[in-house]
């Protein structure tokens, strides 16, 4: 039985995955400021992204861990907001 070829790339995606989540952590730390939660969150995935393609990660797997992490941001968010956790700002002043 020959197996789906998406599956030789789950190693390419856990290795991918291990590089990301530290990363993230860091860079939202690095980002962190009251306010401009969307500028945040594109400069969060866009050192990423360029973190991952520098290391040599296959575009597609960049792609995929890029909008997947971009998703769980925006749940997160949405969660801490339902909360009242986070409030809605217009950026530092």
């Amino acid at each position: 039985m020959k197996l789906p070829e998406w599956v030789t790339y789950i190693p390419e995606y856990v290795k991918a995955l291990l590089i990301a989540i530290p990363a993230v952590i860091e860079l939202i730390k690095q980002f962190e400021q009251p306010g401009w939660g969307a500028e945040k969150k594109a400069g969060v995935l866009a050192s990423l992204r360029s973190i991952m393609s520098g290391l040599g990660v296959r575009e597609s797997i960049v792609t995929a861990i890029v909008d997947g992490i971009g998703g769980v941001i925006d749940a997160f968010v949405n969660f801490k907001n339902l909360v009242g956790e986070f409030t809605h700002s217009e950026g530092a002043a």
